[in-house]
């Protein structure tokens, strides 16, 4: 299969550019994500090389993978976003009619600060090398803040201290969630 050069797609109405981020469609309950590096003029999928494919890279969510088995303890699964990616070595073709539109895989701290949050929104602070079985940076290599030392998780919540500016659980400094919207302010328990 030869590169067929082209750099730009028209499927549905929609214009999709090789770089893109792609959400396909695997089946009616459940979308893949992707990045997408070639079109492929001559179908490249054999026996159907009619068919109009794509040349894609893909992006894994964490519930597919051996998180344990990649260095993430049990334990700290918690702290992985519901929207968390990991870009793979892993490519393939797949036909053009499982394209669903464009979505945006962004770093941890793009995602964090986005204001107008969409189900296209995504996000990857590492990738997953599949032949290898691991993830660079590896977990431990991973940001963390809070007394506790683990990485940020978007979906939970956090509190900022009013002298060091840094993020904490809840939990950590001895709060409930239910007690954050109530504080008029908030100084942790290293800043006191």
């Amino acid at each position: 299969m030869a590169s067929s050069g082209l750099t730009q797609l028209k499927y549905k109405g929609n214009i999709y550019n090789v770089g893109d981020c792609l959400m396909l469609r695997e089946s009616n309950l459940k979308i893949l994500v992707c990045k997408l590096l070639e079109i492929v003029q001559d179908g490249g999928i054999k026996d159907y090389e009619e068919w109009p494919s794509i040349r894609v890279q893909w992006y894994y969510h964490w519930s597919e993978l051996d998180l344990v088995s990649l260095g993430i303890p049990k334990e700290d699964h918690k702290f992985l976003g519901d929207n968390e990616l990991f870009f793979s070595d892993h490519a393939e073709t797949v036909y053009i009619d499982s394209i669903l539109g464009k979505c945006e895989v962004t770093t941890l701290q793009e995602y964090d600060n986005l204001e107008n949050m969409q189900d296209e929104n995504y996000f990857s602070r590492a990738s997953i090398v599949t032949k290898e079985n691991r993830l660079s940076p590896s977990f431990g290599e991973w940001e963390t803040f809070c007394v506790c030392n683990k990485p940020m998780n978007p979906n939970l919540l956090t509190v900022g201290c009013d002298k060091c500016t840094e993020w904490f659980h809840p939990a950590c400094e001895g709060l409930t969630d239910e007690q954050i919207p109530n504080l008029a302010s908030f100084i942790c328990s290293r800043c006191k």
